[in-house]
């Protein structure tokens, strides 16, 4: 790979993750962070080697090793993963993205786009199986995404017309929601069965420690209680991206 070429490679990689080059090297277990400024000084014969490759992949498994070490490929390669374990995913291929415009100057980060989906009902089945292919299907910019985000799209209407069928989640992962669940916001939340739903959730009365009550913002749709037994993992939905159709 030419010296421009691994140049273009490194600030792909840094533009993608969003990061510093300090808190990059960190985060991939460098401890000299000058190696990022001699892989991007045109006039230091430093590249990126197999193993410094292996360590970003192994932060960063989505990211092609075949691209970083020889510039080959895209950058990012297909990824299967499991949503309720926190890895990235999305679901079907939408003909057209979520509207959105933003400035140069607001500070937006590229968040991973899934292709899995979220649906509104208690009882509604993803279009996106457990035993489908999961993979990275394209990245949306968001402001004020942090680096583990990730955004999935919405399947029916018992969330509209907030969430409406269609609209792109900015997902956040709850990691001590068993502890703190920060009733009141509206959440994806992964089931034992694999199936993914959107709601908001709130206390539930009559039994607090084994229950929770979900929500939806569609008055068509009742309210339920649901088991937390049930839960394997929580996302918070942070954003919601919609098409308007002009």
């Amino acid at each position: 790979m030419t010296k421009e070429r691994t140049i273009e490679v490194m600030n792909s990689i840094l533009e993608y993750t969003g990061i510093g080059r300090r808190e990059f090297s960190n985060k991939i277990g460098v401890e000299n962070p000058q190696w990022i400024a001699d892989v991007l000084n045109p006039n230091k014969k430093v590249g990126i080697s197999k193993e410094k490759a292996e360590r970003i992949c192994k932060i960063y498994p989505e990211i092609s090793i075949l691209f970083l070490t020889s510039g080959d490929g895209p950058m990012l390669k297909d990824t299967s993963v499991d949503f309720g374990s926190g890895s990235t995913s999305v679901a079907m291929a939408r003909k057209e993205k979520p509207f959105r415009t933003y400035f140069k100057e607001e500070q937006v980060r590229m968040v991973p786009v899934l292709n899995l989906d979220s649906v509104g009902g208690m009882h509604s089945k993803n279009e996106v199986g457990v035993y489908d292919e999961h993979y990275v299907m394209d990245r949306i910019p968001f402001k004020n995404a942090l680096v583990d985000d990730v955004a999935i799209f919405e399947t029916g209407d018992s969330m509209a017309p907030r969430i409406p069928s269609g609209a792109l989640l900015l997902l956040r992962q709850v990691v001590d929601w068993r502890e703190y669940f920060g009733y009141g916001h509206v959440f994806v939340l992964v089931l034992r069965d694999g199936r993914r739903i959107t709601k908001r959730v709130t206390k539930c009365l009559e039994n607090p420690k084994e229950y929770v009550l979900c929500e939806s913002i569609n008055p068509v749709y009742p309210s339920e209680e649901l088991p937390k037994a049930m839960i394997t993992a929580v996302w918070k939905v942070i954003d919601v991206l919609v098409h308007e159709g002009y």
